[in-house]
């Protein structure tokens, strides 16, 4: 829907704070940048003919912690800045800067199969941004157990 393309490089990485698996603790952080093409053919609303964005840096960062092998408990925390319009080349005054952060939970029902629920909301924003949102998630997994075991059962030279 907005005839162009968008492409994200980043530097995600996990950091462990804790040896046992069962009561993992961990920190995720994600510095990336989304670059976009132009679009020549944005929607009419705009009156332009043709609409540029510039890049928008984002820093996502994720606190989690295993209180047991079903439940976790995280924190996130996700800066935005840059991403300003350019219509027919001329600038616009909507450049993002944005702090935003949500508190998260979730719980492994099945094997196959979790649920997890965030509340999150912008923390500090300019041009009067305010946001909260309320989101409940469902995950099913699917694993061929069999393809997994006959892998399992050739020697590690044949793979």
């Amino acid at each position: 829907g907005t005839n162009r393309s968008t492409f994200e490089f980043g530097l995600p990485m996990a950091i462990p704070f804790s040896n046992n698996p069962k009561r993992a603790t961990w920190l995720e952080v994600n510095p990336s940048v989304r670059v976009y093409t132009t679009n020549n053919n944005p929607t009419l609303i705009t009156q332009a003919g043709k609409s540029q964005q510039q890049a928008l840096f984002l820093l996502e960062n994720h606190l989690s912690h295993n209180f047991t092998s079903k439940f976790w408990l995280g924190g996130s925390l996700r800066y935005q800045y840059g991403g300003a319009l350019e219509l027919d080349e001329v600038k616009q005054d909507n450049k993002v800067n944005i702090l935003g952060g949500s508190v998260d939970a979730g719980y492994q029902l099945l094997p196959f199969f979790s649920l997890s629920a965030n509340y999150g909301r912008i923390i500090k924003g300019d041009n009067n941004a305010r946001s909260n949102m309320f989101r409940i998630s469902g995950l099913l997994i699917y694993v061929n157990t069999k393809k997994l075991k006959n892998q399992a059962a050739v020697p590690v030279a044949a793979k």
